[in-house]
């Protein structure tokens, strides 16, 4: 059930109508998918994207935890008897889960702890004389427990210390104010801890590095973060102990109380013994999960972009997997990506071996009149490249692209691959997945997890489960944007589609099999498995070429009767009049919705879905031919252009590729002349587009390309 005081929270603050939110959430409680309710069902969502409606999602099931584990919290002190009005308003207060479990802190069963024993014992009103001021030497011994093992007037003053310590580490207040003081003025000091363990210095920034606390940058603190993990960093929190110490002194005693030095001694020792390892951690934690949240985002945003890249209209591709040794693997494919013929040759080795290599390629490539090769951006490639250019010389109709293999050698030992290629090696099958990744990026990027698609430089650090289901989301959504032909398209495609299961999308390709192509979406109910439920959420972003022309589109088959009167009323006879639905006015489209009692922006989508039925909204796509000349890191000069193309974007910049094995960076500050938030950096560049770039710094020796967009001078 969707509860709408947590609606009215997420709502504001995402920036969202509580209603919008609230509707949408009971259409995917009832069993609607996000693309589905993102795409058909605008008039609930008011116009919510598939991307924000995952947020929404997020937001609402975080908040519902902790709702959850609040009132656990509430029911909990409340059965011992202990809920006052304050604390109970207190907890209601709280805005965090760090402040919920220092709050509950007091309350919460423990473990036996030094405090904990000497209470047992008896020894808490010893504990309020000292805290009280007054003469206690005198009754020490009055608290003797010798089974307790408190039997001599130093241990049951330590006892009562002990006690006292405790009760200062588990006020709520007092850790909130070392929070807050830490958010201010805390820093996080970096130091080198094993140079051995990074021998190309990739961490050298952070050898003896300080930042405050609240203003480091989510990629710093990942990269602090790994360079522990790796022991090759020490990480160390600076707190401003004195003050924190003052702070409590100043709230647990008066001034002129006469044990003071002794209380001053204790709350030392809570503090170092008790407070700062887990204040410490509670930051570290929060540090970590606001950086890994700001950095999925980024990655979402990138694996996005990875995956709609547009596919490459060829009748004949040839995918080059580049290696030394063990030779060069190629794959031709036709335009619907079937295995023509494979090949493997050893141009890299020596001159000999390349020039012998010409021949059997050039025929190779006539033989089947390729257009395009799809070149593996990986080992030997430059070698490849400077092949690949002497060999088109005899074949000046067909050109090359670089293509990024990130996934391919893991998707080329999978149990897919091996099902679809089982007489292949697995870099003839990495050959062929460089190749289909060319043709169609989006049906062959589905092969393999998201997270092997390289999204982002810290993408390891953040939590597997997390990162997971976040870029599965991506990829759900990045399928259904584009749709997929249900006669053609994968197992692996269909699965992702919006309400199909990897089961019922082998039941599909089962059916296609046994009884040959679908030619009517409502065939889709035949399948095994395929219910009323999964036709509503799926129908429409499944395309059928057959007889209905809707099935073309991506207008839902509920809406066929409202398609059909709008083509009557607007005197088109479709599809061969399609064109005509291009200039539909603004007139036309409020009185169509007036008549039909639907919402506008609905009208308007079955039109635009009607009149651009094989629109990809991919786009075309682009071919970067890189400068010859500039084969190694070496040939790059500082204050010159050239031209390269994106292929991850961060928090901190983009990474460019040259073509020299290493990417270089723009850092954010050299995006443009403008500020330039990390929030909006994809707004300025996408992953796959080609920029030309200024190159501002090179650094042989640790790897290290410097570019700028902004200082690009054009009359170069």
């Amino acid at each position: 059930m969707i509860e709408l005081n947590i609606c009215e929270i997420v709502a504001q603050k995402l920036g969202f109508k509580v209603k919008n939110v609230y509707d949408s959430l009971m259409l995917i409680d009832q069993g609607a998918t996000v693309p589905f309710v993102a795409r058909y069902r605008k008039e609930v969502t008011g116009g919510i994207s598939d991307v924000d409606l995952n947020h929404v999602i997020d937001e609402y099931h975080s908040l519902e935890n902790f709702i959850s584990r609040r009132n656990t919290i509430l029911k909990e002190i409340e059965s011992q008897g202990k809920l006052t009005e304050d604390l109970k308003n207190q907890i209601m207060s709280a805005d965090s889960l760090s402040t919920l479990e220092d709050l509950y802190r007091p309350y919460k069963p423990k473990k036996v702890t030094r405090g904990s024993k000497a209470k047992k014992a008896g020894l808490e009103p010893l504990a309020e004389i000292i805290l009280n001021g007054e003469e206690f030497e005198s009754v020490l011994s009055s608290f003797a427990n010798v089974e307790a093992g408190y039997d001599t007037d130093k241990k049951i003053l330590q006892g009562a210390l002990d006690i006292i310590a405790e009760n200062i580490s588990d006020e709520p207040s007092f850790r909130a104010y070392i929070k807050k003081r830490m958010y201010k003025i805390g820093k996080i000091e970096s130091t080198l801890a094993d140079k051995t363990k990074d021998p190309k210095e990739k961490f050298s920034n952070y050898y003896n590095k300080t930042f405050e606390i609240g203003k480091i940058k989510p990629h710093s603190f990942l990269a602090l973060n790994r360079g522990r993990n790796e022991e090759i960093l020490k990480v160390k929190y600076i707190f401003p102990d004195d003050e924190i110490a003052d702070f409590i002194a100043f709230k647990t005693y008066k001034k002129e109380n006469k044990n003071s030095e002794i209380l001053k001694e204790t709350i030392i020792d809570s503090y170092e013994r008790l407070i700062k390892k887990s204040v410490t951690t509670d930051i570290d934690n929060e540090l970590f999960s606001n950086a890994e949240q700001l950095s999925l985002k980024t990655f979402e945003k990138s694996l996005y972009e990875i995956l709609m890249r547009p596919p490459y209209h060829a009748n004949r591709i040839l995918g080059f997997d580049p290696g030394f040794h063990h030779g060069c693997k190629l794959a031709v494919i036709d335009g619907t990506g079937k295995v023509l013929d494979t090949a493997v040759i050893y141009p890299t080795i020596t001159e000999k071996a390349k020039l012998s290599s010409i021949k059997p390629f050039v025929d190779l490539l006539k033989k089947y009149h390729v257009e395009m090769i799809a070149l593996g951006n990986g080992t030997a490639t430059r070698e490849s490249e400077d092949f690949i250019n002497m060999a088109l010389e005899q074949v000046p109709n067909c050109g090359y692209e670089v293509i990024s293999e990130d996934g391919a050698s893991i998707y080329s030992v999978t149990e897919l691959a091996k099902k679809e290629f089982p007489n292949f090696d697995p870099n003839l099958r990495s050959a062929v997945s460089i190749a289909r990744r060319l043709l169609d990026p989006l049906s062959e990027l589905v092969k393999i997890e998201p997270s092997g698609l390289g999204v982002g430089q810290y993408q390891h650090d953040i939590t597997k489960k997390l990162l997971e289901e976040h870029l599965e989301n991506v990829v759900i959504n990045a399928v259904n944007k584009v749709g997929v032909d249900v006669n053609t398209a994968s197992i692996s495609l269909l699965s992702y589609i919006s309400g199909l299961s990897k089961t019922l999308a082998q039941n599909i390709v089962d059916y296609i099999k046994e009884n040959g192509k679908i030619t009517d979406r409502k065939e889709f109910l035949k399948i095994k498995g395929f219910g009323p439920k999964a036709f509503e959420n799926a129908a429409g972003f499944l395309r059928v070429d057959g007889k209905n022309p809707f099935d073309k589109t991506s207008v839902h088959p509920e809406s066929y009767e409202l398609a059909a009167n709008i083509l009557k009323d607007l005197n088109v006879n479709y599809p061969k009049e399609k064109e005509k639905l291009e200039n539909v006015s603004e007139k036309n489209l409020l009185e169509l919705a007036s008549k039909y009692k639907v919402d506008t922006i609905k009208i308007k989508d079955i039109i635009d879905d009607l009149s651009s039925p094989s629109r990809d909204p991919r786009g075309e796509a682009m071919v970067w031919k890189r400068d010859a000349k500039i084969r190694d890191i070496k040939d790059l000069v500082v204050g010159t252009n050239i031209e390269g193309v994106v292929r991850n974007i961060t928090d901190f910049g983009v990474f460019v590729d040259l073509g020299v094995h290493v990417s270089g960076l723009i850092h954010i500050s050299e995006i443009s002349k403008d500020f330039v938030d990390k929030e909006h950096i994809h707004q300025y560049v996408k992953i796959g587009e080609k920029v030309l770039v200024k190159i501002i710094g090179v650094d042989i020796g640790k790897e290290r390309i410097s570019l700028s967009l902004k200082q690009v001078d054009k009359t170069l």
